[in-house]
């Protein structure tokens, strides 16, 4: 039985955060496929080495593409070799024969109270037609497994309406006790 606690937003902010602590995780499979299209269609969730970011450029244009931000390849080998050097970022990948088809990306965040650590989910992405099959919750918990009792915490956009029941059916919990602000400068 998963216990989900869900409290009203009171942020004028564009994001919701939540954070979840390690908890039981549902099993995950196909139901209704044959034997051997489910075998054909069950992702093998793996963690990416860094020399072997560069199997997720593609998607992860495709995930800004998504957002409606445009990018390139080599736009976003720059950021993610960056981000990678700044933060230590890494990568969970799904994949289906060989194929990637979509990434969950995290990094460290320290604290500045108790010098610990907890990780930080930075984006997540499932190619559209592999989408309602479950594979964000493996590459959540895959990262819930690689945390261990490390604390994890997520933005994401009120706009996207499958992430608030993704992150609450995964036992993450909306944070009562920060507010997240967000200052833009407004444009002449």
């Amino acid at each position: 039985m998963l216990n989900v606690t869900i409290s009203p937003i009171k942020s004028t902010s564009p994001y919701q955060i939540v954070t979840a602590r390690k908890r039981q995780t549902p099993n995950l499979s196909f139901r209704g496929l044959t034997k051997d299209v489910f075998e054909k269609s069950t992702p093998v969730i793996t963690k990416l080495s860094k020399k072997d970011f560069k199997e997720i450029y593609g998607l992860y244009v495709k995930y800004r593409e998504s957002a409606n931000v445009k990018s390139t390849v080599d736009e976003v080998k720059k950021f993610l070799t960056l981000e990678n050097k700044r933060t230590g970022d890494e990568f969970f990948t799904a994949k289906v024969q060989d194929k990637n088809i979509g990434f969950l990306h995290f990094g460290k965040e320290y604290s500045t109270l108790s010098g610990d650590y907890r990780y930080r989910i930075k984006a997540m992405y499932i190619e559209e037609e592999y989408r309602g099959k479950g594979i964000a919750k493996k590459l959540i918990t895959a990262m819930k497994n690689f945390a261990n009792d490390k604390e994890i915490i997520v933005k994401a956009r009120r706009t996207n309406e499958h992430s608030p029941y993704l992150y609450s059916k995964s036992n993450f919990n909306e944070d009562g006790e920060y507010i997240h602000y967000v200052y833009r400068k407004s444009k002449p």
